[in-house]
């Protein structure tokens, strides 16, 4: 990334902090706090009463602005983290406020991480306290981790960012399939409605390439973690769940060849067939648009592109297949197949043992697949 696109970035995140204090220069910084992240975990000792580890991330910024900006040039940290012990989110942040030397100012939250062993527990109170924080933006990120929070947000970005700027911007480009961005209140809401149960995408630092990887989805039943769906489940889950997803889709074709293609557009309908919740319907929309292919094929007839057409959606139906069972070995209703029923039947349909009555279902899956033809392929 080029040292303008990483100003222009990280200007995005800080004018604010400008505007609302009406003071242009890096001291009126100084009696603030600002931080960018936010991490829990929990605690290593399960019996100790603190049963939360939270960790902020604080960047510094006379090191990171450009000198036009008054700050000087620096080859200094960008960032600083402070970790505390505590019984609940409130009491940490609390206990933060009286380590740092200005105000905290929970304004500029663009991350909420969550560990995987402490969500397997349930995080409903932590974020419910959470998104009732004054001036924490409700559009923060929420994400699995499956490091402690704690080590991921004092690592290094090998992109010169701040690490919780790299993962934020990650976010944000690689909502193609592969993960997908989820706000702190879509997954509260979710949490609000009998029923319903959210996903996240699943974040950890690869240690050999010291890179911030998104890698899945992490589903939830209710509020507890149930299991993760890796990047391949995560693409068909964006699929039948109205996610745009411009990742590349590789279907295998008999005789070992192969084709990729790039889906532009996949919709789904679920369209219940009673009252009990015991049978669904799916059915998903597929266009996409040929990538490549790993054969000599310059041209395709139309009775060929049919051929392949019918191919690609074999393939996707039994990918979607996998992972509806796997998400109903879960009793994670994170399609939202009880809503379509309670949507269709009202009052005729109950959500008392859904999930139990979700995974034992009968889904059936239709797949209509087809190909941009305005590829030059024919």
């Amino acid at each position: 990334m080029s040292k303008i696109k990483q100003l222009l970035l990280l200007s995005f995140m800080i004018l604010p902090v400008f505007l609302l204090s009406g003071c242009w220069d890096v001291e009126g910084l100084e009696n603030r706090e600002l931080y960018t992240a936010i991490a829990i975990d929990g605690a290593e000792d399960a019996a100790l009463e603190d049963r939360l580890r939270v960790t902020v991330q604080i960047p510094l910024i006379k090191n990171i602005l450009p000198p036009a900006a008054g700050a000087g040039e620096s080859q200094g940290p960008k960032f600083y983290t402070i970790s505390v012990n505590a019984k609940s989110v409130g009491e940490a942040l609390n206990m933060i406020n009286d380590q740092v030397s200005g105000v905290l100012d929970n304004g500029h939250v663009k991350l909420v991480l969550l560990q995987e062993d402490y969500a397997r527990g349930g995080v409903a109170q932590e974020l419910d306290f959470v998104t009732r924080i004054p001036q924490l933006p409700k559009h923060a990120n929420l994400l699995i981790t499956r490091q402690t929070g704690e080590y991921i947000l004092n690592q290094t970005s090998p992109k010169d960012l701040l690490p919780s700027l790299d993962i934020y911007q990650q976010l944000q480009l690689k909502n193609s399939g592969r993960s997908l961005a989820v706000a702190a209140w879509e997954f509260v809401k979710k949490l609000d409605e009998p029923g319903q149960d959210p996903y996240i995408p699943v974040l950890e630092y690869n240690e050999d390439n010291k890179t911030f990887e998104l890698n899945g989805l992490a589903a939830f039943r209710h509020d507890k973690l149930a299991g993760i769906l890796d990047t391949n489940q995560t693409r068909f889950i964006s699929m039948l769940d109205h996610r745009r997803n411009d990742s590349g889709l590789e279907i295998p074709l008999p005789g070992g060849r192969e084709a990729v293609f790039r889906v532009v557009k996949a919709s789904s309908r679920i369209i219940p067939q009673n009252r009990q919740g015991s049978n669904f319907l799916i059915t998903l929309k597929v266009h996409a648009s040929i990538s490549e292919f790993n054969f000599a094929r310059p041209k395709l007839t139309k009775k060929e592109m049919e051929r392949l057409q019918e191919q690609a959606a074999r393939f996707v139906k039994e990918e979607c297949q996998q992972v509806l069972s796997s998400i109903q070995a879960l009793h994670a209703d994170v399609l939202l197949l009880g809503l379509s029923c309670h949507a269709k039947y009202g009052k005729d349909f109950s959500y008392v043992d859904w999930r139990e009555k979700y995974g034992r279902a009968d889904i059936d899956l239709e797949v209509d697949f087809t190909i941009d033809r305005g590829e030059a392929y024919f």
